[in-house]
C-alpha cells in the first residue's frame, strides 16, 4: 500500500451505550476524511486536499445523536489534530463520559485525488476503511468502503456528510446491499473553534 494511504482501523467499544456509539463516532473522521459526488476539475486546489481538512476539522468537536434503543439524545467530544508533517488528521473520540472510544485518521491521496478515511475502536474490535469525495458548492460529502464488526460478517458502509452552517457538519452511516441503502444512524459534529 502506498505511504500516502491513510493506515488505520476502527472498533467499537463492548460497553453498553458505546457500542450504539462506536458508529457514532467514526462520523467526526468520516466529516474530516471525505469528499462529495460532483466535484469537477474546475474545483480550486486550495479547496480540496489535505489543507481542506486541517482547516476545517483541526482541534476540538462535540458530536450528539439519538440512542436509537432509547431514543435518549447523547453527546461526547473529540480533538483532531495534525500528524506525520501535517500530511494526515488524527481524531480521537470520546464518550459522553469521557472515555476514549476510537481514532481515526484522514488523509487526501494526490494520485488518486480521493480522500481517505479509516478509525480503529479503542477495544480493536472493528476497522473501517473508505475513500471519497467532496463537493465544496453543494457542501456535501461522501465515502464509501468496507466495515468490520466484531461477531457480523464484513460489509460495505457509506456515509454522507452535509455542512449545515460554519462549523456545524450533519452526518449519515448507511449500510449499503446492492443498489439498497440502509440507514443506521445519524449525528451532528461541531468544531466550535473552526
Amino acid at each position: 500500500m502506498p505511504a500516502t494511504d491513510v493506515l488505520a482501523a476502527t472498533t467499537q467499544s463492548p460497553h453498553g451505550i458505546h457500542r450504539r456509539l462506536l458508529l457514532t463516532l467514526m462520523l467526526a473522521v468520516l466529516a474530516c476524511g471525505e469528499t462529495a459526488v460532483g466535484q469537477t476539475a474546475e474545483t480550486p486546489r486550495d479547496d480540496v486536499g489535505i489543507s481542506w481538512l486541517l482547516e476545517n476539522f483541526s482541534g476540538p468537536f462535540q458530536w450528539t445523536t439519538t440512542d436509537p434503543s432509547t431514543g435518549e439524545d447523547i453527546s461526547g467530544t473529540g480533538h483532531c489534530e495534525p500528524v506525520f508533517g501535517d500530511g494526515f488528521l488524527r481524531c480521537v473520540h470520546r464518550s459522553p463520559s469521557g472515555e476514549e472510544i476510537g481514532v481515526g485518521i484522514s488523509g487526501y491521496h494526490e494520485a488518486k485525488r480521493m480522500y481517505q478515511w479509516a478509525y480503529y475502536g479503542a477495544d480493536g474490535s472493528a476497522i473501517m476503511f473508505g475513500e471519497g469525495q467532496r463537493d465544496p458548492v453543494q457542501g456535501i460529502s461522501w465515502v464509501e468502503g468496507r466495515q468490520k464488526i466484531e461477531g457480523l460478517p464484513e460489509f460495505t458502509f457509506r456515509t454522507v456528510t452535509r455542512e449545515l452552517s460554519d462549523g456545524e457538519w450533519s452526518y449519515t452511516h448507511y449500510r449499503v446491499d446492492g443498489d439498497t441503502l440502509t440507514e443506521m444512524f445519524n449525528a451532528t459534529f461541531i468544531y466550535p473553534t473552526n
